[in-house]
């Protein structure tokens, strides 16, 4: 069943794009408690509470700087696909993530949205003129999304203790 895309803040082809909201904890435990999909994150996967927590931070982290996480669903069948968006790191520059769950892997459902997300950034992000993405240095396939999606490898440095290599876009 197609989605209507009336929810969605925006799209792409195949995902909508929606904010994060309180009564997605079913959905976010499935991605932030899965093994394989949190063996790039150096603090591995997140209990329950951890989980609550990070949703509501991240819920007002978008109402008090205009952006910040959305939910990805498929626009063809309404699954949850995973999360993407933006935060702050500590150096105060925007980053931009996506992390969706496997069975959703080797579709470039990731690089489709990175693109999304870009192209939201370039009208909604008007305090910055750049967006990074960084993932460690061993996981190959975030790399080439973000190559895929016009960013530029910039640096290797340590991020949470881990090794990892930078890319950056314009977005003016």
């Amino acid at each position: 069943m197609r989605q209507s895309i009336e929810k969605y803040v925006f799209t792409s082809k195949r995902l909508g794009y929606r904010l994060l909201q309180e009564n997605d904890f079913n959905d976010y435990f499935k991605l932030d408690s899965n093994p394989e999909v949190r063996k790039f994150f150096p603090i591995g996967t997140l209990d329950s509470e951890r989980i609550k927590s990070n949703i509501k931070k991240n819920i007002d982290f978008f109402e008090e700087n205009g952006f910040g996480i959305f939910i990805a669903i498929e626009l063809a069948t309404g699954e949850f696909v995973g999360r993407c968006g933006f935060g702050q790191i500590p150096t105060g520059e925007i980053e931009v993530g996506y992390v969706f769950l496997p069975d959703f892997w080797g579709k470039g459902l990731a690089t489709e949205a990175l693109v999304a997300l870009i192209d939201w950034a370039k009208q909604n992000l008007i305090a910055t003129d750049t967006v990074i993405a960084f993932t460690p240095t061993n996981h190959i396939a975030s790399q080439r999304c973000m190559q895929k999606a016009g960013m530029e490898f910039y640096k290797k440095d340590l991020k949470d203790r881990e090794e990892c290599v930078f890319y950056k876009i314009q977005l003016r």
